[in-house]
């Protein structure tokens, strides 16, 4: 695993789908799979860094994830950044759309990761992109 920061991560805890279920993205390795909406994908790298503050989005049909600022999240139009999210936007779960009903900048000290996998990824049941997303949104 490399140690280099980036700015698209997610929180230590986050639950990514993988064909075996929900693991922790703190223990997802190099060359594990995981899944995406149209199948699986290889985790080619890892990054890791430390943040003090995330934010944290929750939806209508109780799904919650914290992310850093940059990471992107599938909206109904496409990916945007956590940090442009707004109360009312549509977003892609993994059993459809869900309505976010709060966006929060949150404190935090910890690890984040970032995976890069050339796919969407199903992040506590977001649909969310990956490091390669993230490039293509500068």
């Amino acid at each position: 695993m490399d140690s280099y920061t980036k700015t698209d991560c997610f929180a230590k805890g986050t639950e990514i789908l993988t064909p075996a279920g929900n693991r922790r993205v703190e223990d997802i390795r190099i060359g594990d799979v995981v899944c995406t909406p149209d199948g699986t994908a290889e985790v080619i790298n890892i990054f890791t860094g430390f943040e003090s503050g995330v934010m944290r989005v929750d939806t209508d049909k109780g799904h919650s994830i914290m992310v850093t600022g940059d990471h992107p999240i599938l909206l109904k139009s496409g990916f945007t950044r956590a940090n442009r999210l707004q109360t009312g936007d549509v977003v892609l779960v993994r059993d459809g759309t869900a309505v976010i009903t709060a966006v929060s900048f949150v404190e935090y000290e910890g690890y984040v990761y970032s995976l890069e996998t050339h796919s969407k990824i199903i992040a506590n049941g977001f649909i969310t992109g990956d490091f390669a997303t993230q490039i293509s949104l500068n």
